[in-house]
């Protein structure tokens, strides 16, 4: 699951987790861009994705996993370890 998928997450914490693993320079822009981009988060996503193709996340689940606590932590290890026997049962 990536950042952007999350919804266990504010739109602010996945556009952190995004820039920190892509473009850490532009972390100071999270703000403003959510302002420009409210009520149009998937043409949001979709336009990171074309900016920034060629880094590609090997391991962000760590970084998602820093923003979560208890039940919330242990559901998304959850999610985690199904896709993962999904996966191998192909």
């Amino acid at each position: 699951m990536s950042p952007e998928q999350n919804p266990q997450l504010s739109l602010k914490q996945r556009l952190v987790i995004f820039y920190k693993q892509r473009a850490p320079d532009k972390l100071g822009n999270v703000v403003m861009i959510i302002a420009k981009f409210a009520g149009r988060e998937s043409e949001l996503w979709e336009k990171l994705y074309d900016m920034y193709p060629d880094k590609i996340v090997e391991d962000h689940h760590i970084a998602i996993e820093d923003h979560l606590e208890g039940d919330a932590l242990a559901e998304h290890k959850q999610k985690l370890e199904e896709a993962a026997r999904a996966e191998r049962a192909r």
